[in-house]
C-alpha cells in the first residue's frame, strides 16, 4: 500500500457567457447561412432562392437575373398610433 494523499476530484465551474460577434452587414445574396433555434437547439439552415420565368404553354426556366432573399420585408404604414402595421411582403430569412 501507498502512503500516497488522494488529491481532491476537480469540480466543474460555471463559465463566463461570451457575446457574439456584431451581425455581418451582408450584400444582398440567393444564399445564406442562418443560426436558427425554432426546436430549442441551435441549427444551421441553409437557404437558397431561386428566380423563375415562365410563359403559358412553356416550362419554367431559370431567370437570367436572380432575385435576392428579401431579409427585411416591407410593412405597410401603421392603420392606429400604437397598432403594429401589417406586411406587404414578409421577411424570407426566417425560422421555421
Amino acid at each position: 500500500m501507498s502512503d500516497a494523499v488522494p488529491q481532491p476530484i476537480p469540480q466543474p465551474r460555471p463559465v463566463e457567457m461570451v457575446k457574439p460577434p456584431p451581425p455581418l452587414l451582408m450584400a444582398p445574396a440567393t444564399t445564406r447561412l442562418v443560426l436558427a433555434h425554432a426546436s430549442g437547439a441551435a441549427e444551421l439552415v441553409v437557404l437558397h432562392k431561386r428566380t423563375y420565368q415562365w410563359q403559358p404553354g412553356r416550362r419554367a426556366w431559370p431567370a437570367d437575373v436572380q432575385a435576392p432573399l428579401d431579409e427585411a420585408g416591407i410593412a405597410y404604414p401603421p392603420l392606429a398610433e400604437g397598432r403594429a402595421p401589417s406586411w406587404k411582403s414578409l421577411p424570407e430569412v426566417v425560422g421555421y
